[in-house]
């Protein structure tokens, strides 16, 4: 087994026991049918149709943790693997909070550059928490790039429960400088989310967490050197108590 290989067992390893595990689980499971391929045959021609993000968000009385793992898959299995882990650190009751963020991950061709970032971050919530926004700019160190290794993120994520909770709508959007040769530096990426929950409708279980909706994927040279693309797919998500 190759050291890409390796990584990627790891990777998904940490993907199931994250989902799986008894003393810690993920807060929800999203299944992805992607239209990609179909809708840029000649920038995506592989693209995989389907794939799944774990996430979890954890409250403390010194910040929050989140993470996400997401995965893509084919008929070989495992193909792709993306880490992202979040650290909010607040002691004071001001809505500003300092961010360590890492990200990486792997593909069967490469890797993914180790990603540490460092910043200052602003969280708005209402009341009922029906409402949220959240965003930060941070420095951002790419370890491996020998080009410039020092870059930056601006970060921006959002939330919006409406219709007494059965409709939801979540998403971020990322933008960061990724200095490479042949190619723009900068790297657009956002995943709005709108999900119908289940479990809010009448004659549904209260228990039974499971949402219907779509995620749509939006980038500018990250799927496709140079190319701005818009995929949508087909979404299921339950969500874990």
């Amino acid at each position: 087994m190759d050291l890409i290989k390796k990584r990627l067992f790891f990777l998904t390893f940490v993907g199931l026991f994250l989902t799986g595990g008894h003393t810690l689980s993920a807060q929800n499971l999203q299944l992805f049918g992607d239209f990609g391929r179909w809708l840029y045959p000649k920038e995506c021609p592989e693209r995989p149709i389907f794939s799944t993000t774990a996430e979890l968000f954890h409250p403390d009385p010194w910040g929050n943790t989140f993470f996400f793992v997401d995965m893509e898959y084919t008929q070989k299995g495992v193909v792709s693997a993306y880490w992202q882990l979040v650290r909010e650190l607040q002691f004071w009751k001001a809505p500003i909070s300092i961010q360590l963020q890492y990200d990486g991950g792997l593909t069967n061709q490469f890797s993914y550059y180790n990603s540490y970032n460092i910043g200052p971050h602003a969280t708005y919530s209402n009341e009922d928490n029906t409402k949220s926004f959240a965003g930060g700019i941070l420095y951002k160190y790419i370890q491996g790039n020998t080009i410039n290794p020092h870059s930056f993120l601006a970060t921006i994520a959002w939330y919006l429960s409406f219709s007494e909770g059965k409709g939801t709508f979540k998403g971020y959007a990322d933008f960061w400088q990724d200095p490479v040769q042949g190619r723009s530096d900068y790297v657009f990426f956002s995943k709005p989310q709108l999900w119908l929950n289940l479990n809010k409708f009448k004659g549904v279980h209260e228990k039974f967490n499971l949402s219907i909706g779509t995620e749509v994927r939006i980038c500018y040279n990250l799927f496709a050197p140079d190319v701005f693309l818009i995929i949508p797919t087909a979404a299921l998500k339950w969500t874990f108590w």
